[in-house]
């Protein structure tokens, strides 16, 4: 993972995916119609965006990590934004309790809807770090997600072909923790690049698990058949959410990654760091960083950030990790 270091501002990264985005004409179905009408869910964020409901800084700065010295259209693993606003938001949510505390502020949330699937609520994220960035939720609010909201994500990724979805929760870089949610990015992240090792394997149903030099132990599911990867990724929720004699009874924390038809599942540790369990989540776990603050940069450093994800994951607890890998194969045996 070495390389040089550049910066690119907001201005550039707007016109860059504006001109090279392939246009979300994925269907949403928002009635039982094969035929519901296509949403372009990035020009609908700028529509709202353009009513000034979306806190966003159009000067983020990016410093791009560049394997091997090239740079192309794929943001490498290590690469870290930083946005004046997003470090606004984080501080206020991590510095004072009770705003961790709060729920979602349903009056904004309602102006910044864009469509709805199933149990869930497709809006733009209020906090957004980049263009696009969407938050879905239930539309009853729960902290925990239960199988309907599972299946509706597994459905909703599986047509939006060209968006990232991810899961945070408690211990997992979650800012909101009463109602539980998702978020959308619209590029792919470093961890769909890698190539997994099968674990089990039918014509319906593909479980692996990343090479060990990936700097996080994850799982991946990949198939078609969107009740599988809804039953699969469920039941280890269920199975982590009530802990084993590994974690002595302790809940299991993780975060989620949806990409088309493939979902990646991190465990997190136990003993990881209050750094780590504030604000390394899916989006970091995938190999892309936002920064906290602008005084959090030589902590954003490849290596150390490559350290702090090891750390955070489940690579240094064996144990753990056997009981993990245990419990996925055996539900991909029950479900396929």
């Amino acid at each position: 993972m070495e390389g040089s270091i550049t910066f690119e501002s907001g201005e550039v990264l707007k016109r860059h995916w504006l001109g090279t985005r392939k246009t979300v004409t994925e269907k949403l179905h928002t009635n039982s119609s094969a035929n519901a009408g296509r949403l372009d869910l990035l020009e609908l964020w700028w529509d709202t965006q353009r009513k000034n409901l979306v806190r966003y800084d159009p000067n983020i700065l990016i410093l791009h990590h560049l394997e091997g010295g090239k740079c192309d259209s794929n943001f490498a693993w290590g690469t870290v934004f930083y946005s004046k606003a997003r470090e606004e938001y984080k501080s206020r949510a991590s510095v004072y309790p009770e705003i961790r505390a709060t729920t979602f502020d349903l009056t904004l949330m309602n102006q910044l809807v864009l469509a709805a699937t199933g149990q869930l609520v497709i809006a733009a994220n209020p906090n957004s770090l980049i263009p696009g960035h969407l938050i879905v939720y239930p539309q009853e609010k729960r902290a925990d997600l239960n199988f309907e909201d599972i299946s509706d994500m597994c459905s909703l990724a599986a047509k939006y072909t060209d968006l990232t979805f991810i899961h945070n929760m408690e211990h997992a870089a979650a800012s909101v923790l009463d109602w539980g949610h998702f978020q959308a990015y619209p590029w792919s992240f470093p961890l769909v690049r890698e190539t997994g090792v099968t674990i089990y394997e039918t014509n319906d149903f593909n479980l692996t698990r990343l090479p060990e030099d990936y700097p996080s132990f994850v799982l991946m599911v990949e198939t078609e058949k969107n009740e599988l990867m809804a039953a699969w990724l469920f039941g280890m929720l269920r199975s982590l959410a009530a802990g084993c004699e590994a974690s002595r009874g302790k809940r299991i924390p993780c975060n989620i990654i949806w990409y088309g038809t493939r979902s990646w599942l991190i465990p997190r540790s136990l003993s990881q760091t209050t750094f780590a369990a504030t604000y390394i989540g899916a989006l970091e776990m995938g190999g892309l960083f936002c920064l906290p603050s602008a005084d959090n940069l030589r902590q954003y450093l490849p290596e150390t950030l490559k350290l702090e994800v090891h750390k955070a994951s489940l690579a240094n607890d064996p144990s753990l990790l056997q009981w993990c890998e245990r419990t996925a194969l055996s539900l991909g045996r029950r479900i396929s």
